[in-house]
């Protein structure tokens, strides 16, 4: 879904991005591109640059990891043995050979210019039975290809509980990836 001017097939091929994926347990990614005005409007980055950005929306399926499995039963049902933090923090890379079941790190781990790992904001209701971890990054430099992101139970090492891949974006300084997960436990 494009929001900004109704030109979703030109943005599309801007942004590289594919059409949307349906799942209940799924990765939604915003990349938002800045535009600068040349006449020095500001269109609402509200970041106190002069421009605005153009916003594409894409949603891929999670995977659970062998280890992100292991670790929510132990941290749901165990009473030893516990982690201080759930899979809150957000992690990206730029691999290109994807998620895998086997999978305890984030291959090729970006870790500076504004896309490092960082907790996300955790929101669920009681009684529901969706949990959703979101973060939104903006780089202060150039990034290529970024399409592997994971949940992590730390903010460095820690365990790799989920991990998803979608079409690669690259980034620009002020760029901006939103990045926002849904957890679903069924009954």
């Amino acid at each position: 879904m494009i929001k900004m001017f109704g030109v979703k097939n030109l943005l599309r091929k801007l942004f590289g991005m594919k059409e949307d994926v349906k799942s209940s347990d799924n990765l939604e990614i915003v990349h938002r591109k800045f535009v600068a005005d040349p006449s020095g409007n500001d269109f609402g980055a509200n970041d106190g640059t002069k421009g605005y950005y153009l916003e594409n929306i894409v949603t891929a399926h999670n995977l659970l990891t062998d280890a992100g499995r292991d670790f929510l039963s132990q941290q749901g049902y165990y009473t030893t043995g516990l982690d201080s933090n759930g899979g809150c923090y957000i992690a990206l890379s730029s691999d290109t050979n994807g998620a895998g079941d086997a999978h305890t790190s984030l291959a090729g781990e970006i870790t500076n210019n504004g896309l490092g790992r960082a907790i996300g904001t955790v929101a669920h209701n009681n009684g529901e039975n969706t949990t959703t971890i979101q973060k939104t990054f903006t780089a202060t430099d150039t990034h290529t290809a970024v399409q592997l992101c994971g949940l992590f139970s730390a903010s460095t090492a820690g365990t790799l509980v989920h991990e998803a891949t979608f079409t690669s974006a690259t980034l620009e300084n002020n760029d901006q990836l939103q990045m926002t997960w849904t957890i679903t436990l069924d009954d």
